[in-house]
């Protein structure tokens, strides 16, 4: 795509592609089938080698543009790398983090837009995120964090939208990266995701610095987003009993590593002082109960996988820094 001048639109689409051509497809056409007006999208691939398929979707759509990484950069670096491209080519009011594993309902995003009206100093708008494949249960409702746990409690998650819960419009302090909808002035601000995170835990450290920015987190449960999430759920709808962290996870020293190192440094950049202590007592009594229990279940690789763990906690307990592993395997 030649350009001298930048492209006017008003809102800007950043979709993160790893291995995963159908869903990033299926992503851009639920887009083009459910807005009036679609966004311009940047397509960030890190897959290695090329996944040449997705030349196919900029030539079927015009206002998509496809980066090419060559290289897993992870979720973070890659969104920036969105985030740069358009900030030197786009002349745009919004910009929108979306997960390429999702489907949009009608005009979800501009539903999301016509919320900045509601408050000027709103920094990212999120949605209501459902489970693609039982799109009755909530992935999302709205959230707020939780500094004694360290992390966000998603309302209804699991369930049905109950009207107070999920079904209810509201300013929250934690939006999924899932779905993250910035104006052009926040995105400016915050300057995207921190790089020093592959993957986990970005979210909620972006979250936390566009309210330390001294803006809002609109949740609108109008607008409604299907979240593919795969093998999260069992056909009936119940927990997937080896997803996330379970001893039986076969992604487990990814998950486990990334989301403990990750949610240790936000926590540490974040929290003052006598709620950081607080949060120590719990993050550790959970994450000894944890080995145990992996233990209990035979899987003796969590003897060096904590300990790998623990050592990248303390460069950032004493250091401030993760150490962004990469795909580790352990």
């Amino acid at each position: 795509m030649n350009m001298t001048a930048k492209i006017v639109c008003e809102l800007v689409t950043i979709l993160v592609n790893y291995d995963s051509l159908k869903d990033t497809v299926a992503c851009v056409e639920s887009i083009h089938e459910n807005e009036t007006n679609p966004p311009f999208i940047i397509i960030v691939d890190n897959s290695n080698p090329r996944q040449a398929e997705l030349s196919k979707i900029s030539e079927n759509f015009p206002n998509v543009y496809l980066i090419h990484t060559d290289e897993n950069l992870g979720f973070t670096k890659a969104n920036n790398r969105g985030v740069q491209w358009a900030q030197a080519h786009l002349d745009f009011e919004y910009l929108l983090f979306l997960n390429n594993d999702t489907l949009i309902a009608k005009n979800a995003l501009s539903k999301m837009i016509d919320s900045f009206a509601i408050d000027p100093d709103i920094g990212i708008v999120t949605s209501k995120i459902m489970y693609a494949d039982h799109p009755h249960l909530v992935w999302y409702g709205g959230a707020d964090f939780n500094s004694f746990k360290g992390w966000p409690k998603i309302v209804d998650i699991d369930k049905e939208a109950t009207e107070e819960g999920a079904n209810r419009s509201r300013f929250v302090s934690f939006a999924s990266g899932c779905v993250m909808l910035f104006s052009k002035a926040s995105i400016d601000q915050v300057n995207g995701f921190n790089e020093n995170y592959f993957i986990y835990a970005e979210d909620l450290d972006l979250s936390l610095r566009t309210i330390k920015a001294g803006r809002k987190i609109y949740y609108n449960a109008d607008s409604v987003i299907f979240h593919k999430v795969h093998g999260s759920l069992k056909k009936d709808g119940s927990d997937n009993k080896a997803r996330n962290l379970h001893p039986k996870n076969p992604s487990l020293p990814f998950f486990f590593y990334h989301m403990k190192v990750n949610q240790y440094a936000t926590m540490r950049e974040h929290l003052s002082v006598g709620k950081f202590i607080l949060f120590n007592f719990y993050f550790w009594t959970r994450y000894n109960y944890f080995v145990m229990k992996c233990l209990f279940h035979g899987r003796f690789s969590i003897i060096g996988l904590s300990l790998k763990t623990k050592w990248a906690i303390l460069s950032v307990l004493f250091r401030g820094k993760t150490r962004n592993a990469g795909v580790l395997n352990v």
